[in-house]
């Protein structure tokens, strides 16, 4: 009987556990420069579902991947993205930060990125910043996936209610993320301090919480509400064993492949 009872309590904790998905981070972060191709491609050759990006816009109104507001960090130049020309961007090396093997890797375009997403596969389109920036940039992101018929493999992300509001009500049939540090039924932490639940504000299919904020209470009202919960910033194979056992639905990570292992 105990033997039997050992059994039922493996079969289904593995089940849970390999039931966890992966979203690589900026791509597959750990193994390529951040917001390339290089590192959408690698995520896709470890077989990671999905795949997340951010994206801001050039001064001529081009939709690029990158993660900062400037290119001072990933790339041989400075300077807001929003104050040069995508032909100004593609000129500067957006790999040799990384490693000298990803010297020249230019900053791709969102269409670029588009074109490289295979059937089965899912883009998580991270905006940071909206219209108060970047004028009409939810309205191009939304034709441009509609250009690419991707309205079934693309989630739209934000840490702000206000873009993902927007986003609903240009293309409420494309699924939304909402990005917080955490938060509870009385107080909210995203780009601002908010005295209100981490549930109001706006209609969302998915809750992403930072490690140190998530706990089981809030996973269990998320799967309670139908809202899956993916938890971010985990890297290291414990932190990530960790969340598996607690039952989250994805985990976002710079090596989407360490979520496919368990020790």
């Amino acid at each position: 009987m105990k033997r039997i009872i050992l059994l039922i309590f493996f079969i289904g904790t593995g089940a849970s556990m390999a039931s966890v998905l992966p979203i690589a981070h900026r791509g597959a972060s750990a193994y390529a420069p951040e917001n390339t191709l290089s590192a959408i491609l690698k995520a896709i050759e470890l077989k990671s579902k999905y795949i997340e990006v951010d994206v801001h816009m050039s001064k001529d109104g081009e939709i690029v991947v990158i993660h900062d507001q400037t290119v001072d960090r990933t790339s041989s130049g400075s300077g807001r993205v929003y104050e040069k020309s995508l032909r100004g961007l593609k000129e500067l090396d957006f790999g040799s930060w990384f490693g000298p093997d990803f010297k020249g890797e230019k900053i791709p375009t969102l269409r670029e990125v588009l074109a490289v997403i295979p059937q089965g596969y899912t883009l998580i389109i991270e905006l940071k910043d909206g219209g108060e920036i970047y004028p009409h940039i939810e309205e191009k992101i939304i034709k441009q996936v509609k250009e690419y018929n991707l309205e079934n493999q693309v989630i739209l992300k934000s840490f702000s209610f206000k873009i993902l509001n927007t986003f609903e009500a240009l293309a409420p049939e494309i699924e939304r993320l909402y990005c917080t540090f955490g938060g509870n039924s009385w107080i909210t932490l995203d780009n601002f301090l908010r005295f209100k639940s981490i549930f109001e504000g706006s209609q969302f299919s998915y809750l992403q919480v930072h490690k140190f904020f998530l706990g089981t209470s809030l996973i269990k009202q998320s799967h309670q509400r139908g809202i899956k919960i993916i938890v971010w910033d985990v890297h290291d194979q414990d932190t990530i064993d960790k969340f598996k056992s607690l039952g989250v639905d994805f985990i976002e990570s710079n090596n989407p492949d360490l979520v496919f292992e368990t020790k």
